[in-house]
């Protein structure tokens, strides 16, 4: 029996059975937000501080080479100082070790690379190693009560686990972060905050970075050695920090806290161990030559022994560490023998765990079974539908999940995420016509939010497309558009190719505002006809929107996926110079954090009145 056809039958035995959790949401501005009018007068800066600020910086950075550049040490040393409170309990990098075989790596890495995923993970397709998982979970699984039937069984599965109420937060926000509240006078608001920082990606001076404020906040308050937090730490707070630096796939930060619970007492829970198997996962599809047995077998005893059990997610994680149909179909009739409930999450997982399965047979699926959608299997279609090269269809199912958004509770809602995927696949095409086209329809009629990545996705489409006399206006648009979303005028990757393309490629405007006006009019009325997506926009009947593309270069010659022209040494040399920069400017404030980490953190958080 193949893996959907014993999914079918337990879906139709028992079911598919998901909680919406009651739900509240927690927005920045709960908290004291930083006035954007507020300054720091910096006439009063010293000499040294003056010196980094000008164009002295490069030699600034190079007397100071031995702090922060190779062979320094700088990160380690940072973690070094959070762990050395930590000393009773020993932890590896606890020491600085200078134990690394660069030579051994590369050989390594040259003997791996040829292998399949399967030869190299060799755990998947291994009868021991299902066998060895199974009973990891079977043994971790909550203590049964006598009378009670599967089906009960099934859905007081680990409730005690489960919050009555569930945070929510903003996936992003274009603020500054919030000030650090007074936990003394107001302790409730810890969890809170705390959450917000892992959770919500701030886009204002790259905070949530790994080399931003956010990070050094957190471990701050987290500090084994800072007595004001320390009663207020939790297990959801110390979940939060964890999952933040497993989206950082900084996984032997997560493993340091894990043993920091420990140590101030503070008993993981299902989700703590969860957020630590799924670091298992992600480091799984990395080259190396350790096996992962070891770190599962050491999580699930550890669970066994602080007395946690497993639940669904735990389920739904590991069936990722499967990777032929013979163990996936065994695992799902244990899973549903020993009373798990199938949720749409696993039947998600099932569809994402094998490429094989079309848009078309995921649709069908869930029509046969009476399954409904969720955002995560729509996003999984939309992906499968884009690699066969359908984006007629992929336009046309997110226009409809538009006209039919919901915002109950529970019901599936569609965001920016799933157009930038969209507009991902016209970007790689160098397709600027079906790019705005797109973008103007759900940004601007539907008003959808936007991030920062959508407008990344229009940069690199419009670099794509190659240049034309309207290259700059063009850009011009885009960039008003970003600007109008409230987000920072940050540059990446692609909007500073397009840059370098107006700066060596495009002649330079006459009446530069007249012609950015007139671009503006005509590419801000450029729509589908009767919203219906053509993919060859030039046999679009309609005079105006010809005229648009003609001003955009896509004449009937050119109107073609674009083909990549390799870059000019001139071009090459800018943008390198702007990557110097960025690094120098970077370099400067590591120098200044090595020198007196906390000094230099309390400057930061009161210049940018956080504090």
């Amino acid at each position: 029996m193949n893996v959907l056809s014993r999914l079918s039958v337990e879906v139709a035995k028992n079911g598919v059975k998901g909680k919406v959790p009651v739900v509240r949401y927690v927005l920045p501005k709960e908290f004291e937000l930083v006035n954007k009018k507020e300054f720091i007068d910096k006439s009063n800066n010293t000499n040294d501080e003056k010196s980094k600020s000008s164009k002295n910086s490069y030699g600034y950075v190079r007397e100071h080479m031995t702090l922060v550049g190779r062979g320094s040490n700088y990160q380690k040393k940072q973690v070094q100082e959070y762990l050395s409170p930590l000393r009773p309990y020993k932890l590896r990098r606890q020491e600085i070790n200078k134990d690394y075989d660069q030579e051994k790596s590369i050989e390594y890495t040259k003997f791996t690379l040829h292998k399949k995923k399967e030869e190299r993970l060799g755990f998947g397709l291994s009868e021991d190693f299902l066998g060895e998982l199974l009973a990891a979970l079977i043994k971790n699984l909550p203590k049964r009560y006598e009378g009670q039937d599967e089906v009960d069984k099934a859905d007081n599965l680990n409730d005690d686990d489960i919050p009555s109420c569930k945070y929510a937060y903003p996936k992003f926000s274009k603020e500054e972060i919030p000030k650090i509240p007074d936990f003394e006078k107001h302790p409730e608001k810890f969890p809170e905050y705390v959450g917000l920082l892992t959770h919500c990606d701030f886009y204002y001076r790259n905070s949530s970075k790994s080399n931003g404020i956010i990070p050094k906040i957190l471990r701050n308050l987290f500090h084994p050695s800072n007595v004001k937090t320390l009663h207020l730490r939790s297990v959801d707070s110390f979940n939060d920090l964890i999952y933040y630096f497993s989206n950082k796939f900084d996984f032997a930060s997560c493993r340091e806290f894990l043993a920091q619970m420990k140590v101030e007492n503070i008993k993981p829970n299902t989700k703590t161990y969860n957020l630590l198997i799924m670091n298992v996962l992600k480091n799984s599809h990395i080259r190396k030559g350790k096996s992962i047995r070891p770190e599962l077998k050491f999580l699930f005893h550890d669970m066994q022994k602080n007395q946690v059990t497993v639940d669904e997610i735990t389920w739904n994680i590991c069936f990722n560490f499967l990777n032929n149909g013979l163990s996936k179909d065994i695992y799902i009739e244990q899973m549903v023998k020993h009373g798990v409930a199938i949720t749409p999450e696993f039947v998600y997982t099932v569809f994402r765990n094998d490429k094989t399965y079309s848009s078309s047979d995921i649709l069908n699926y869930l029509t046969e079974n009476k399954i409904s959608m969720t955002y995560k299997i729509f996003k999984l279609c939309i992906e499968k539908l884009l690699k066969q090269q359908k984006s007629k269809v992929v336009w046309e199912m997110i226009q409809f999940a538009m006209d039919n958004n919901s915002h109950e509770p529970g019901q599936m809602k569609v965001t920016y995420e799933v157009v930038d995927k969209l507009l991902a696949e016209f970007a790689r095409r160098g397709r600027i016509d079906l790019t705005l086209m797109t973008l103007n329809k759900f940004l601007l009629d539907y008003k959808l939010t936007p991030s920062v990545n959508t407008f990344d996705m229009c940069f690199k489409s419009l670099s794509n497309s190659g240049y034309s006399k309207n290259f700059e206006a063009v850009y011009r648009y885009i960039v008003k558009l970003k600007s109008d979303s409230g987000l920072p005028p940050y540059k990446s990757y692609w909007a500073v190719k397009c840059q370098s393309t107006i700066k060596f490629n495009c002649r330079q405007l006459h009446d530069k505002e007249a012609e950015i006006i007139r671009g503006m009019e005509l590419l801000n009325s450029l729509r589908f006809p009767k919203d219906k997506y053509v993919d060859f926009t030039w046999y679009i009947r309609d005079s105006n929107i010809r005229k648009t593309l003609r001003y955009l270069g896509c004449t009937l010659h050119k109107i073609h996926d674009k083909q990549i022209n390799p870059v000019n040494k001139d071009k090459s040399n800018y943008r390198q110079r702007i990557r110097f920069i960025a690094i120098q400017k970077s370099m400067v404030n590591k120098i200044d954090y090595s020198m007196d980490y906390y000094k230099t953190l309390k400057r930061e958080l009161r210049d940018r009145s956080i504090i």
